[in-house]
């Protein structure tokens, strides 16, 4: 097993911040940020649990014998960031908050897609559940991270 590999085991334990799998002689751990493109579940929710995923080997812990995979990574074709980070700045989306923290805003975008707006240029009083109007700044598919302007 080697870094980039994709393999496929099934899920024998679930916890709220991810997933494990066997995978030969190797423990293989998904955390949950590396479970989905668009899914923001806590890991034991998504009922994996005896399903059989396929997972990209990201690193590899001599420490604790263990993997660390990714499944969104094994699977780029659902990756919702690619077509946004081909967008015009001037493009308008619609989207909706989902969390608010110190100065941050995050929003969900359809198709999955998650961003962040960290100015609030407009100085509008925002809360969880708002639909707002917003454009891309910058994207990282690879990471699958977003910042986004308030419109």
């Amino acid at each position: 097993m080697h870094s980039g590999d994709i393999v496929e085991s099934f899920v024998y334990r679930e916890e709220n911040y991810g997933v494990f799998l066997k995978y030969e002689d190797a423990e293989i751990f998904v955390h949950l940020p590396e479970m989905s493109w668009t899914e923001r579940a806590p890991a034991n929710q998504l009922g994996l649990m005896n399903t059989l995923v396929a997972v990209k080997l990201i690193k590899y812990i001599e420490e604790k014998k263990q993997w660390l995979a990714s499944i969104r990574k094994a699977h780029p074709e659902n990756n919702p960031y690619v077509n946004l980070s081909k967008v015009n700045s001037s493009t308008v989306f619609d989207g909706k908050v989902f969390s608010v923290s110190i100065g941050d805003f995050f929003v969900s975008m359809e198709g999955g897609a998650l961003g962040r707006i960290s100015e609030n240029p407009l100085n509008k009083t925002i809360s969880v559940g708002d639909d707002v109007r917003v454009s891309v700044i910058d994207v990282d598919p690879q990471e699958g991270k977003m910042n986004l302007m308030l419109r």
